[in-house]
């Protein structure tokens, strides 16, 4: 072969990896509709990609190497999120993925939340639709002393 067509093939090579992480990170887009359980934790579906792998170079990777759930004040997905939490790679149960506690949650403000997940892999990374808004509210103040009466 010479250095021309080793060069072309090369270059194939790479636009291949490069479709093939395009293609990837396209499936990944179609992932989780998120749901936040009370404020206690959070369950997504998994990407359909969760399992998957690819061949990259003659090595095997994981098309999904872990998901960030990021809760934000308010009612969109903007600024800077109240906290961002690496969740790994949970197994899924029938789907879905739970996770709970979520210490996090527990230190929020009263207040409106939305949340997303971020799934990630070698061939980039795709965020879920924003939930619907969830509330915090903190525990009633405590009474003050009572007086035991006669």
């Amino acid at each position: 072969m010479s250095e021309s067509e080793r060069r072309r093939a090369g270059a194939w090579g790479v636009l291949w990896i490069g479709l093939v992480c395009w293609a990837v990170s396209i499936s990944i887009v179609r992932a989780q509709p998120v749901l936040v359980t009370a404020t206690s934790g959070a369950e997504f579906t998994a990407s359909a990609d969760h399992n998957a792998t690819v061949s990259v170079g003659g090595t095997i990777v994981n098309v999904v190497t872990n998901y960030v759930l990021s809760v934000f004040p308010g009612t969109a997905a903007t600024g800077t999120p109240a906290f961002t939490l690496d969740l790994g790679k949970p197994t899924p149960t029938a789907g879905l993925i739970t996770v709970k506690p979520i210490a996090q949650m527990g230190t929020l403000p009263t207040g409106q939340y939305v949340a997303v997940v971020t799934v990630n892999g070698p061939g980039g990374s795709a965020v879920s639709p924003v939930t619907s808004p969830f509330g915090r509210v903190q525990g009633p103040a405590a009474v003050p002393r009572p007086t035991i009466l006669p």
